[in-house]
């Protein structure tokens, strides 16, 4: 797969300039989780190379690719506020929680430098899948000022690094995507299983009629479920 999709990405790289590829690829990248987070900005650096790209154009395109990964994570955010707002309104009483709750805990992350920090490395880190931080972010409504302002931060560091492992190490790049894509596909996996146990959790405390202890009294299991919002 990832074959096909090198090839497919070069591809499109040099069929239109090179800063549209690296805006519009990274919204599409961020947006369709299979597609690893690297083949965009590292076709990218590799298409850069070939035409003779400067180290400030360099830092240009992953100024761009973080645009675009910015746009494509805010997508994401409606989505899993929009995905907050059907579970919730279908199954919250079912799973303890309502909308004052969930939204309780985005209030109190993204207050202090060190919640800030966090998702700045979240996004930084290359094998960490960006897609369910987005996604999560918006199911507790993270405030959207802090969201924006460290995601374009923490896709910068990562796409420069992309950019710059394809401008100056095709292969390397070529020796090293597929564990890196397995990390990621595993990591993938893993925050989607976390998220399932999370529910089924919450299911079970319900059912035997035990509050959230992360919640307290915003818990439906001891406010009897009655939603502000």
């Amino acid at each position: 797969m990832f074959t096909y999709l090198l090839s497919f990405f070069q591809g499109l790289a040099a069929s239109m300039p090179l800063e549209w590829f690296a805006f519009l690829g990274s919204i599409t990248e961020e947006v369709i989780a299979p597609i690893p987070s690297f083949v965009v900005m590292a076709v990218a650096g590799m298409a850069a190379t070939a035409q003779q790209y400067s180290l400030a154009g360099i830092v240009f395109l992953a100024v761009l690719g973080a645009a675009g990964k910015t746009i494509g994570a805010w997508l994401l955010y409606i989505l899993g506020d929009k995905a907050e707002d059907f579970v919730l309104g279908h199954w919250g009483k079912k799973l303890g929680l309502s909308h004052t709750a969930v939204e309780h805990m985005g209030d109190r992350l993204g207050k202090g430098w060190k919640d800030d920090l966090l998702l700045f490395f979240l996004r930084a880190i290359p094998a960490i899948p960006s897609a369910p931080i987005s996604i999560l972010c918006g199911v507790i409504r993270l405030r959207r000022r802090t969201f924006i302002f460290v995601t374009f931060l923490g896709c910068f560091v990562r796409d420069l690094a992309f950019v710059c492992v394809g401008y100056f190490g095709t292969e390397t790049l070529m020796a090293n995507a597929r564990q890196l894509e397995q990390i990621e596909t595993i990591l993938t996996i893993g925050v989607i299983l976390l998220v399932i146990g999370f529910i089924g959790w919450c299911y079970m405390r319900r059912s035997r009629g035990k509050p959230l202890p992360f919640l307290g009294s915003l818990s439906n299991g001891i406010n009897g479920g009655k939603d502000k919002s």
